[in-house]
């Protein structure tokens, strides 16, 4: 779906999910963002009131397998049973029967099985839903906790993730 021009999908989508999961108690969402400077990422698991469920630390350069990996560490906590994400790669992935090394060492080394009937749901990055929305602030916030990333309030190492080829021509046409 195409940010600008389909952003009414977007909304319908994102008011959709809220509707159908927004308060309720085993769901979670899951955002990942990057360290400054660094190769790690952080991945942060949030429940429908805000509260943070879990959250980890990846080395790996490319967020959406930190996001990946970040869902069987979410589905570890006995309450989550719904997962909702905003990223396009994992749900791609999963329907061609792919799994990346990041999940598969997560759920190879998992302590107890995982439920089968979980879950994942995607919603559109940037969208208004409140749980994603609150993801993705937990995240910049433990973020903060970093010493390096400590002298930037605002976090200007932060980077938004640039995938399609939409998104790089528009972030180029804006500056």
């Amino acid at each position: 779906m195409h940010p600008v021009h389909l952003r009414e999908r977007f909304l319908s989508r994102a008011q959709a999910l809220h509707r159908i999961y927004g308060f309720h108690p085993c769901v979670c969402y899951v955002d990942a963002v990057e360290y400054s400077g660094r190769l790690a990422k952080v991945g942060v698991t949030i429940d429908s009131k805000g509260h943070t469920i879990t959250l980890c630390s990846i080395p790996e350069q490319h967020l959406e397998f930190v996001e990946d990996g970040t869902i069987p560490v979410a589905l570890k906590a006995p309450q989550v049973m719904v997962v909702i994400s905003d990223s396009q790669t994992i749900p791609r992935n999963k329907v061609q029967g792919r799994l990346s090394t990041i999940p598969a060492k997560i759920l190879r080394h998992a302590s107890h099985t995982l439920p089968s009937h979980a879950l994942q749901r995607w919603t559109p990055e940037h969208s208004t839903l409140r749980g994603n929305e609150m993801a993705r602030e937990a995240a910049r916030c433990f973020l903060l906790r970093d010493a390096s990333a400590a002298d930037s309030p605002h976090l200007n190492g932060v980077r938004e993730r640039l995938l399609t080829y939409c998104y790089i021509t528009h972030h180029y046409h804006l500056i």
